[in-house]
């Protein structure tokens, strides 16, 4: 094997000079799409803010409905709630609606929003070019088949990591938001949300999503490398189940609905993970049966 690297052997120094020039580039490729983000980040500050609007807007149906229930129960007065007292054109009233922009306490919080959603799109789209830098200098120090296997891992990871952020955008968020605000209704306190908080929940849970469904890919290049068997990983169903509940219980806000959108993927996840790791498992043991 010592002959597969004899063409990337080098000094401690040009090693060094190596990596320094792969960072160099791909620090400059996360440079680039920072600065193209930032020439368009209205832009993206509205497609940062879709799941925000779409929440509040599911928040105040509920709340309409919940008062225009309470008035017609004979419970509360309609102008006290709603604009008119027709109920053919009932509005609600500002005061018990969801804000439906978000606050920003202090003067420069707006901006270090523009960057923070500036740098999430410079990784988001640059971050691969980095990667792929580092990934020429530590592939010369690979075997070809350790080369081979990594590469054809790859796609299939950066797909379930663009999969788990959409999940997060599209499904988590909005839902968690609604369900953690519809717990108390507009008229014992007023909904406003904090921009810095937002984004944080909508990083938080969307890149967590993102990590938690690389699950399938971790297992299969575990048992394609003999360091898990399926048989092991069958076994430990139950514990993935708890361990997933647990899990969702620290990432996601305290409530059940929103553990359960994250457990019940992680469970889907194992057991596609573990259907690739029987498949990729038998020819691994068929070689093994062969050599014996």
């Amino acid at each position: 094997m010592a002959e597969d690297f004899e063409h990337t052997r080098m000094t401690l120094g040009e090693h060094l000079a190596e990596l320094r020039t792969r960072l160099f580039k791909g620090v400059i490729g996360v440079f680039v799409a920072f600065g193209l983000a930032f020439s368009q980040y209205e832009a993206i500050t509205d497609i940062v803010m879709g799941p925000f609007h779409e929440s509040v807007a599911r928040m105040n149906v509920y709340f309409a409905e919940h008062f225009a229930e309470r008035v017609e129960a004979g419970e509360l007065e309609a102008l006290e709630f709603f604009t008119t007292d027709d109920p053919a054109t009932w509005e609600l009233r500002p005061e018990y609606k969801a804000a439906d922009r978000p606050t920003a306490l202090g003067p420069t919080e707006n901006f270090t929003f523009i960057l923070r959603i500036c740098l999430y799109f410079a990784l988001f789209i640059g971050g691969p070019f980095l990667l792929w830098q580092l990934w020429q200098f530590l592939a010369a120090g690979l075997y070809p088949a350790e080369r081979k296997a990594a590469l054809r891992y790859f796609p299939f990871s950066v797909v379930l990591f663009i999969v788990g952020v959409l999940f997060g955008y599209f499904l988590m968020v909005p839902y968690a938001m609604y369900f953690m605000g519809i717990a108390l209704p507009t008229d014992v306190l007023q909904l406003q949300y904090r921009l810095s908080d937002y984004f944080s929940l909508l990083t938080a849970l969307s890149l967590a999503l993102a990590v938690v469904f690389q699950l399938p890919v971790m297992m299969t290049f575990a048992t394609r490398l003999g360091l898990l068997e399926p048989a092991q990983l069958a076994k430990s169903r139950p514990y993935l189940i708890v361990g997933a509940f647990v899990l969702s219980a620290i990432l996601t806000p305290p409530d059940p609905v929103t553990q359960c959108m994250m457990a019940i993927p992680i469970m889907l996840l194992f057991e596609v993970g573990l259907l690739s790791s029987k498949i990729c498992a038998k020819p691994r043991m068929v070689a093994s049966g062969a050599e014996e």
